[in-house]
């Protein structure tokens, strides 16, 4: 959307059907699509693409911080709810820091299953609850994931 933009207005220089681009020839973007042999026009689109997939792996990236944010925030409630009530033992806290401090290296899979397996008391209903996150997780990895997909190919 932004390239449209730009030339659509800026780079055409308000003369219709015709546009000029001033490349940064030390770019290390352009240094790499030079080096697989594209000239011309295609250099532009090319570099684009590549500019395209480089922000797609980013979107991917947050996708992902998005999803496990999410889950360990719906967890944090959970676990000073159950603490208030005096239903975890020393070894529970214990796990539950150790989650906290670890779960920017986890997937949303491994933290939920971490907390079933180490923090979840025994008393809980475990499937309920677990149901419950793991639907929500899905939902906000998927609007995410397209909202980048939107981004990226030029559809608003």
């Amino acid at each position: 959307r932004d390239w449209m933009q730009f030339t659509g207005r800026t780079a055409r220089q308000d003369r219709r059907g015709q546009y000029a681009v001033i490349l940064d020839g030390s770019s290390s973007a352009l240094q790499e699509i030079r080096r697989k042999g594209v000239m011309g026009e295609e250099l532009v689109d090319a570099l684009l693409t590549s500019m395209d997939e480089k922000k797609a792996s980013v979107l991917d990236h947050y996708t992902n911080v998005v999803a496990t944010s999410t889950i360990m925030q719906e967890l944090s409630a959970k676990f000073w709810r159950l603490k208030g009530e005096g239903a975890l033992t020393p070894a529970q806290v214990r796990s539950w820091i150790m989650l906290v401090d670890d779960h920017v290296d986890k997937t949303v899979n491994e933290i939920q299953s971490y907390w079933d397996s180490n923090i979840q008391p025994a008393s809980a209903s475990m499937v309920t609850a677990s149901l419950g996150r793991r639907s929500m997780s899905s939902l906000g990895r998927q609007s995410i994931s397209s909202l980048g997909r939107k981004s990226i190919s030029g559809s608003a």
